[in-house]
């Protein structure tokens, strides 16, 4: 059994901009070489994640269920742009 494909949005401004050179080839933007020197390697953005998730996996000391589980998760999907509300 498979399931179907899912179209996943690009965030604007994430995706490489590029131009067309008169000869129809493709070139990198120059804003394109100003950004990358401000790249932050994914390892730094994972563990930035994970220091800002932790919070709410150590909170009170309980487990989390109906209506907290319930915002908790809706918060997730808000900041992942699965749910727009």
């Amino acid at each position: 059994m498979h399931s179907a494909p899912v179209r996943v949005p690009v965030w604007p401004g994430k995706a490489p901009r590029r131009v067309e050179d008169g000869r129809g080839a493709r070139q990198a933007d120059e804003s394109d070489e100003e950004e990358g020197e401000d790249m932050v390697p994914p390892h730094v953005v994972a563990a930035r994640r994970h220091a800002r998730s932790s919070s709410v996996l150590e909170g009170a000391g309980r487990t989390l269920k109906g209506r907290d589980l319930r915002r908790v998760r809706n918060a997730v999907l808000r900041q992942t742009g699965f749910l727009d509300l």
